[in-house]
């Protein structure tokens, strides 16, 4: 498991060091590339409701999807729930 761990960590920091490199030239001036980054986010249920047959019959997700532009350092949020997402 140690190994694995070594590995996975490698690996991440080798995945953050390229992100943080395209991000850099993402922001240099007259620069026609941008990173950008997709995010669906944790689920949230809309009221919290104790378990039993109302939790299941009653509760409602709300959904959160995020952008974000490395070059502009702009971020968007998309908030939704579970009927318009069916």
């Amino acid at each position: 498991m140690e190994t694995e761990k070594l590995i996975h960590v490698s690996k991440a920091e080798v995945f953050y060091t390229d992100l943080r490199q395209k991000t850099d030239e993402a922001k240099a001036e007259n620069n026609k590339i941008d990173v950008i980054a997709f995010d669906f986010q944790q689920n949230m249920p809309l009221l919290h409701i104790p378990c039993g047959d109302v939790f299941y019959k009653r509760q409602l997700w709300v959904y959160n999807f995020c952008i974000h532009s490395a070059r502009s350092g702009k971020s968007y949020f998309f908030m939704y729930d579970e009927v318009t997402a069916h």
